[in-house]
């Protein structure tokens, strides 16, 4: 398959929205502020970061995992910026699949297991549920934009 292709798949809004419901059961409480769903898929749909997020475990930080990969930050608003409306595209469909109660803050409505996904996107999925369960652990999502260093939107 070529590249273009996987893109493709990989930018695809149901891909998305299972995505952002693994970083909402990693996050596991009801009310997550919106605006925390735009830094998900800049973060699951590049490799690098990906595989950092899927090597954490529930002792790790955000502090140390941005000191320890600083080019995570780096041009991180313009992703945020390039992929909103996939993540709105995701969050419309996860709404209408009944994963997730989409408001100004979002719940949970259907918890996701990442160790019952399938082979292929586990890695993913377990990617996404452990930044949910990081980003949880800061005292408020400000927190979250300042160390990521980036402007709420």
């Amino acid at each position: 398959m070529k590249l273009k292709h996987i893109e493709i798949l990989m930018k695809n809004p149901y891909n998305g929205s299972e995505i952002l419901t693994h970083f909402a059961s990693g996050y596991n409480t009801q009310g997550i502020p919106l605006e925390l769903f735009y830094l998900v898929l800049p973060i699951m749909l590049n490799k690098q970061t990906r595989d950092i997020f899927a090597s954490v475990n529930k002792s790790n930080n955000l502090s140390n995992i941005i000191k320890e990969n600083l080019f995570i930050s780096a041009n991180f608003q313009n992703k945020i910026r390039s992929l909103k409306d996939l993540t709105n595209l995701s969050l419309i469909v996860a709404h209408n699949n009944k994963q997730l109660n989409v408001t100004n803050m979002v719940s949970t409505i259907d918890y996701l297991d990442y160790n019952k996904s399938p082979i292929n996107k586990k890695d993913s999925h377990r990617a996404a549920y452990y930044l949910g369960f990081i980003l949880s652990k800061e005292k408020s999502h400000i927190q979250v934009f300042k160390k990521f260093k980036v402007l709420p939107k």
